[in-house]
């Protein structure tokens, strides 16, 4: 049994079946660039996740490492920070996926940083 299949008979046993086909089209939407995303999001971890956490420094390091722009406040919260991240791996990823949908490329990323802390903890 693929892994889909596998995601889709989790899903259905726990929604409808319109609400399972729905979520089931978004994950297949971003399938093509999860394993993408997983890398990139690791790399960002690794970067700007040091023993101190999250910085703001790290989210700009991650940045520039992808070659992408990203905007943050000074003094950013730790969900602001976060965000920026995640929009840096997303805009890393438009660069080689230009015409994936937006969407579709945050919920790969979404999908990819929960298997991330997954294999991290």
């Amino acid at each position: 049994m693929s892994l889909i299949s596998k995601i889709a008979a989790f899903i259905v046993g726990l929604f409808s079946k319109k609400t399972a086909d729905a979520i089931l089209a978004g994950i297949r939407a971003a399938s093509p660039y999860i394993s993408e995303a997983m890398a990139l999001a690791s790399t960002a971890a690794s970067i700007a996740g040091g023993p101190t956490g999250l910085t703001i420094a790290g989210v700009l390091a991650a940045a520039n490492k992808f070659g992408v722009q990203t905007i943050i406040a000074p003094g950013a919260t730790d969900a602001q920070i976060g965000t920026a991240l995640r929009d840096a791996v997303v805009a890393a990823l438009k660069l080689k996926y230009p015409n994936a949908s937006t969407a579709d490329l945050n919920r790969a990323v979404e999908l990819a940083v929960g298997a991330v802390k997954a294999v991290q903890a």
